[in-house]
């Protein structure tokens, strides 16, 4: 039998092993606009990440939220997603971007992470540009 998304209700019972491989089947279902309905998903997928930031060191706090951001620009881009879709995951790009910024705060060596993170501002605003010029929603 095969194990969904939808099968889990209650997150905080669950492991943070678990919380890992749900976050996964949600990025990939965010990523793949599996359930274009379900806009409900997007609350699940942040609060998860939220969940299993908590457990992390700062470097792997700092990858697992460029990881999240990636996984919507990469949405973001592909004009095989609904435009609807898109624009959920465009709507939710402060989201990490917020969490890096209060990240660098407390960072050692900080003025290299504030750097990093110009740096993946002016990435992230070329990447939405192009893909914005491409198939605009």
């Amino acid at each position: 039998m095969s194990c969904s998304i939808f099968d889990f209700v209650d997150l905080e019972a669950e492991s943070p092993l678990h919380h890992i491989k749900l976050w996964k089947e949600l990025s990939l279902f965010i990523r793949q606009c599996t359930h274009s309905q379900r806009t409900d998903l997007f609350y699940s997928y942040f609060e998860l990440a939220e969940q299993i930031v908590v457990e992390l060191e700062q470097p792997q706090q700092w990858l697992f939220y460029k990881s999240v951001l990636h996984n919507l620009i990469e949405t973001i881009e592909d004009p095989t997603i609904p435009a609807h879709w898109r624009r959920l995951c465009f709507d939710s790009i402060h989201r990490p971007l917020l969490c890096l910024k209060r990240l660098v705060a407390n960072y050692p060596h900080s003025d290299l992470k504030v750097f990093e993170l110009r740096h993946l501002y002016i990435s992230v605003n070329s990447q939405l540009n192009i893909a914005f010029a491409r198939t605009p929603f």
